[in-house]
C-alpha cells in the first residue's frame, strides 16, 4: 500500500469507525463472499453436530447410574438433584438439535446470516443447562466420594 492510500484512509477516518486498509482489489467479490457465508452456514451446523454425541454419551451414563444399586442408598435430595441434572442435559441436547431441524423446516439457504444468528443463539443457550447439569453432577460425585456436604459445595 502506497503512501497516498494511507493518507486517504487516515483523512477520511471518523471516530468510532474501523479503518479499512484494503483496496478494492483486496476485498472479496460477491461470489467469494457468498462462499464464505455458505462455509459459515455449514460450520455452525457441524459445530452443533460435533458437540451433540458428547452430550448423548453423558446422558447415557446418567441413565445407567439410576440402575446402579448404590443409587438407592443416596440421600433423597441427591436423587432429586440427579433427576434435575438429567432433565437439564435433555434440554441441552434439544437445544443443540434444534438448528438442524430449523434448517430443514425453514430452508434458510436464502438467508444464511439469519440462520447463523439463530443457530448461534441456540448453541449458546444449550451451554447454560449443560453447565448447571455438570455442576450438579460434580456436587453429587464429590458428596458421595467424601461423604461431606461442605466439601461438595
Amino acid at each position: 500500500m502506497g503512501h497516498g492510500r494511507l493518507c486517504y484512509v487516515l483523512r477520511n477516518w471518523q471516530p468510532g469507525s474501523e479503518i479499512n486498509m484494503t483496496t478494492a482489489a483486496e476485498r472479496p467479490t460477491k461470489k467469494e463472499s457468498k462462499i464464505q457465508e455458505e462455509d459459515r452456514y455449514k460450520f455452525v451446523l457441524e459445530e452443533a453436530r460435533t458437540v451433540l454425541p458428547g452430550l448423548q454419551a453423558l446422558f447415557g451414563f446418567q441413565l445407567i447410574t439410576v440402575f446402579n444399586p448404590k443409587f438407592d442408598k443416596m440421600l433423597p435430595f441427591d436423587q432429586q438433584a440427579y433427576w434435575v441434572a438429567l432433565i437439564l442435559i435433555t434440554l441441552s441436547m434439544c437445544l443443540l438439535m434444534t438448528p438442524a431441524a430449523y434448517d430443514r423446516q425453514t430452508k434458510c439457504h436464502n438467508d444464511p446470516k439469519h440462520f447463523e444468528r439463530v443457530a448461534t443463539v441456540l448453541i449458546t443457550c444449550a451451554l447454560f443447562p449443560f453447565m448447571l447439569a455438570m455442576s450438579i453432577d460434580a456436587y453429587i460425585v464429590t458428596r458421595e466420594m467424601f461423604h461431606s456436604e461442605s466439601m461438595a459445595l
